[in-house]
């Protein structure tokens, strides 16, 4: 089995696009073994005193050893931005993550993409309200410390990438890290440093122009903010009845209804958002931290 590549998100940096059009490409010569679900459950949600790495490597191998399909000489991919950490909860457990891949995937190469922190959070904000989220961003962004910290929150520190990477490095060899922002610009250019890193054939055309996981704007926030209050039951918000299934309807139909409205709707509500959020923080600390990562 060939060097395995390991992509670990961040979250909101086109990751499914990513696993969908790149990542799982045979032609290319990628080959996903298993899906984020089983990363999930294998991997990253056992406690510390179950996680056992030699079990976790026999499993994936038999994975690898079953699978019939003349795959062997493939590049087997691992895809998960949850890797990273959960941004709802402050990336708390990404340290542990990290020492998990290093003891399954020893000699793995390591995929991180990162994004301008402040545009970063406010997708992550949207992705929490569709995920069924109830917060205004101010209580997602400044949650209540009061009391025992029982349950992580959202933190800053979880976009100062530099801490993460140089982990990262510290344990592996190969570490590429690439700026969302490049694949918005020159897509193509930042898919073939990939190929490149991970050994993979030359890369050919891709669908570029599609979109995957589309943001909410203001109002459709707004609306599902309030429907997941009593209707959209998830562990973001484990008190509500459990309607999850017409929460997805609606969201499909607030963004066919955020279609007719003017663009300049849309980016005046994100940059909105971008200049509450980095009122917030220490902005220019965390861009000149980001500013520092090199492609």
């Amino acid at each position: 089995m060939k060097q395995p590549l390991v992509h670990i998100g961040y979250h909101k940096t086109a990751t499914t696009w990513l696993q969908h059009n790149l990542l799982d490409n045979h032609e290319l010569g990628f080959k996903r073994y298993i899906s984020k679900n089983e990363i999930r459950d294998k991997i990253i949600l056992p406690h510390g005193l179950d996680f056992d790495a030699a079990s976790v490597q026999a499993w994936y191998k038999s994975k690898v050893d079953e699978d019939a399909s003349g795959f062997e000489e493939k590049i087997p991919v691992v895809s998960s931005e949850r890797i990273s950490g959960n941004p709802h909860s402050g990336g708390y457990d990404s340290k542990q993550n990290a020492d998990r891949i290093a003891a399954v995937f020893p000699n793995a190469r390591i995929l991180i993409v990162i994004r301008e922190p402040i545009a970063a959070i406010a997708s992550c904000y949207l992705q929490y309200v569709k995920s069924g989220g109830v917060c205004s961003l101010k209580d997602y962004i400044e949650p209540t410390r009061d009391g025992l910290a029982v349950v992580p929150l959202f933190n800053f520190e979880h976009f100062n990438y530099n801490k993460l990477i140089n982990y990262y490095q510290s344990l592996f060899n190969d570490v590429l890290v690439l700026h969302y922002e490049d694949f918005v610009k020159a897509p193509r250019e930042f898919c073939s440093k990939i190929t490149s890193f991970a050994g993979a054939e030359e890369l050919q055309d891709l669908p570029y122009a599609s979109l995957s996981n589309q943001g909410l704007s203001f109002l459709s926030c707004f609306v599902l903010r309030q429907f997941n209050k009593l209707f959209t039951k998830t562990r973001l918000n484990p008190g509500a009845l459990k309607f999850n299934k017409l929460q997805v309807e609606l969201t499909k139909i607030l963004i066919k209804l955020e279609s007719i409205c003017p663009s300049s709707w849309h980016k005046a509500f994100r940059e909105s958002m971008k200049d509450y959020i980095a009122s917030k923080v220490d902005y220019s600390a965390l861009i000149i931290e980001f500013a520092r990562i090199k492609s």
